[in-house]
């Protein structure tokens, strides 16, 4: 009788990927290729204007949006409440109706937003990202891309990657809430979109989004 060890063979399929998966997050991404020279600079970020307790209660799933553009600086706060140095996560943004923001798909790098595709706010390639079109027509939408690979060679290396950006994503939509704003955690952008960018699924996947807006029902400051 043959015992399989189970630990060992995650452990030697998780580094085979860190071998294949050498130099995430720059490794054969589009994303590493933006060019920076023509970047967006960016303003300071929103201060929140609720205490954690306030965003703690007033937090929601919000489906839909008033047709009013958010405020660059209050985009910028929910990118950078989701931005960690530290760690091997590629922030997209996906802008459709943000102030001095040409519509279209974004990369994040902590201080400029770099264009990937420039997409108008009503073009149908725009939906082909989207499993629903409420989505597409959040006015931005942060994607977090990330790898199993890049967490190290453990057998919970797929569970630490989920728990982590998670974490980001969540500190999102809190900022997100500070500064008036609601919007909706998601699966974020289908694979078809992500292929253009070089993102395979595999060795660089995207984990999550989080489409935001003004609520419907949101006084706006």
């Amino acid at each position: 009788m043959v015992v399989i060890d189970r630990v060992d063979v995650l452990d030697e399929t998780v580094a085979r990927l860190n071998g294949w998966d050498r130099g995430f997050p720059h490794t054969k991404s589009k994303t590493s290729e933006t060019n920076w020279s023509d970047a967006v600079d960016l303003p300071e970020p929103s201060e929140s204007q609720r205490n954690f307790w306030e965003v703690q209660r007033l937090r929601r799933s919000v489906h839909g949006y008033q047709k009013h553009p958010i405020p660059l600086a209050d985009a910028v706060a929910v990118c950078e409440a989701a931005h960690d140095p530290d760690a091997e996560t590629e922030i997209l943004l996906v802008v459709r109706d943000v102030k001095g923001v040409e519509p279209g798909l974004y990369a994040y790098d902590g201080e400029r937003l770099g264009l990937l595709e420039a997409v108008p706010a009503d073009s149908t390639r725009r939906e082909e990202w989207f499993l629903q079109r409420e989505f597409a027509a959040a006015p931005a939408v942060l994607v977090l891309v990330s790898s199993v690979a890049a967490c190290g060679g453990s057998m919970h290396a797929y569970r630490q990657m989920m728990v982590h950006v998670g974490e980001q994503c969540q500190d999102a939509a809190l900022a997100a809430v500070g500064v008036g704003l609601g919007g909706v955690i998601f699966a974020g952008l289908l694979m078809v979109g992500l292929l253009d960018l070089g993102i395979d699924g595999f060795q660089r996947t995207g984990v999550v989004g989080y489409a935001f807006g003004y609520p419907l029902d949101a006084q706006r400051q």
